[in-house]
């Protein structure tokens, strides 16, 4: 999501940590001193100390090979989670400095029973659903479409479930291959105990909301479809206030 890339400059004069942005440099700090590299580490240390932000897949497909300090956050101001039927959609934003833009996260699954807020397959009306539409707000934009980038994740107790419904084109599979055992090369259906991540970014925006949300139906495996005999449901996201953050990574 930063095809221009990130540039970090040091002012040997002032002591001010200066980042490229739209338009030209701007300061990664909310003052310029001479100790500005120093505050932004700081900073950035206290966010990882303080579970802000922690070291996690950068690129889920990639499993673990693609493991590193993840900037999106899992709490505060730009975290946020709602459980809905059992399911559970957490968003987080990283603002980007350098596109004048905003890159999301969405991590959606179902409650286990161990979890607090966990419904029962009874409670809900179903054991398994699938997302078939979006609901994206932005600012004063409404974005809707089919599933999420040609996935449509079936969320299950826990995780979701990978095979040929939820990933059609096979785009899991193949940026992972290289990675999977034998094993998962020939399953047909696996079961990923982990959250289904989505992940993108708005364009150049002045949005000062971020929100919408996600329609599920029930899942029947038999016919590896949703369900029509059967209402969905809306998974609704929190909306989170878009203010660019004091520092800049």
């Amino acid at each position: 999501y930063t095809p221009r890339g990130k540039f970090f400059f040091l002012d040997t004069t002032t002591g001010g940590l200066l980042t490229l942005a739209e338009g030209g440099l701007k300061s990664a700090t909310p003052k310029v001193t001479e100790d500005s590299l120093l505050i932004w580490m700081r900073e950035h240390t206290r966010k990882l100390l303080d579970g802000e932000c922690t070291a996690s897949m950068l690129v889920p497909e990639m499993g673990q090979s693609s493991l590193g300090v993840n900037l999106f956050p899992i709490r505060g101001d730009l975290f946020a989670n709602k459980v809905t039927k059992n399911v559970s959609i957490s968003s987080s934003l990283v603002y980007m400095v350098e596109m004048g833009s905003w890159a999301y996260s969405i991590r959606m699954r179902q409650l286990r029973s161990d979890e607090e807020g966990y419904e029962t397959e009874e409670k809900r009306g179903f054991k398994n659903c699938i997302l078939t539409s979006r609901h994206l707000i932005i600012g004063d934009q409404h974005v809707r479409g089919e599933a999420v980038i040609g996935f449509y994740p079936i969320l299950c107790e826990g995780g979701w479930i990978l095979n040929s419904r939820s990933d059609p084109h096979h785009q899991y599979t193949r940026s992972r291959y290289v990675f999977l055992d034998a094993e998962e090369k020939r399953l047909e259906e696996t079961r990923k105990e982990e959250e289904f991540i989505y992940q993108s970014r708005t364009g150049p925006s002045r949005a000062e909301i971020f929100g919408g949300d996600f329609h599920f139906v029930p899942y029947d495996e038999k016919s590896q479809n949703g369900r029509s005999d059967q209402a969905g449901f809306d998974a609704a996201m929190v909306s989170i206030p878009l203010r660019t953050p004091k520092f800049l990574y």
